[in-house]
């Protein structure tokens, strides 16, 4: 397992997927994916998009081909209901010799490799655990900045900056 020194501190990072799945899809689709994930320019950065659809329409495989034509890694976070925040980031593990050992999150691989991360079924993280827990108050009104998804959902994100 490839890993990194980052401040002192070893963080061994998760191996991108192997995704060997056909786009059948609208190519359209994949065109307007890839060109969310442009950069022209290197003051750009590449768009988060959110791909929103049934279960089974080709969400992780839309942004696995669309990877694949960039040649560039693919990383896939599965969100559940019991995904923290922190498991986003950093996974602390305790060795067989009782040393702690740290683990990359699939986003935080893919931003340090230069990757696209998928987050999977990210509406599945409940509110009180997920990005969903930030509220916004203005003028005494309190509101959450993400809707309550009905649909299952991938945000694919191109960690990228220089592709």
């Amino acid at each position: 397992m490839e890993s990194v020194v980052i401040q002192g501190v070893e963080l061994r990072l998760t191996p991108p997927d192997e995704m060997r799945w056909q786009w059948v899809g609208r190519q359209e689709l994949k065109r307007q994916l890839l060109a969310a994930w442009a950069v022209l320019d290197e003051q750009d950065h590449a768009l988060s998009p959110r791909l929103v659809g049934k279960p089974g329409v080709g969400k992780t495989t839309l942004a696995s081909a669309a990877a694949r034509a960039l040649d560039i890694p693919l990383y896939v976070f599965q969100a559940t209901m019991d995904t923290r925040p922190e498991d986003l980031l950093v996974t602390p593990v305790i060795t067989d010799g009782q040393k702690l050992r740290y683990t990359a999150s699939p986003l935080v691989s893919a931003m340090i490799k230069g990757g696209v991360c998928v987050l999977d079924e990210g509406n599945r993280m409940s509110e009180r655990n997920g990005p969903r827990s930030r509220r916004c108050s203005i003028g005494g009104a309190t509101s959450s900045p993400w809707s309550p998804a009905s649909r299952s959902t991938r945000t694919a994100t191109s960690a990228s900056a220089r592709r």
